[in-house]
């Protein structure tokens, strides 16, 4: 996986996200954890992680950024609904 360049396309995704000046690849997966469980939005209007995901999955399908770089990401984020709901032994 080309982790910058995956790293870079995470970051112009989301604007707000794009004012780090130095993203881990450790700390991309927290963010995308931390979005899947919709941690941000208040608990009466929170999303569950598999409609997050498919959110998510449209948004970078639409985007203009390579294929294989929509793959890697999408991927990243299957991974980690995949934790979330238990499909995956994180050990």
């Amino acid at each position: 996986m080309r982790e910058e360049l995956v790293i870079q396309a995470f970051q112009s995704m989301w604007n707000q996200r794009s004012s780090v000046d130095r993203l881990s690849f450790t700390e991309m997966c927290q963010l995308i954890r931390s979005e899947l469980l919709d941690e941000r939005t208040h608990p009466r209007v929170r999303k569950t992680p598999i409609e997050k995901f498919l959110m998510v999955k449209g948004r970078i399908e639409e985007s203009t950024m390579p294929e294989q770089i929509k793959k890697d990401l999408i991927d990243l984020y299957q991974g980690q609904l995949d934790e979330i709901i238990g499909n995956v032994n994180p050990n």
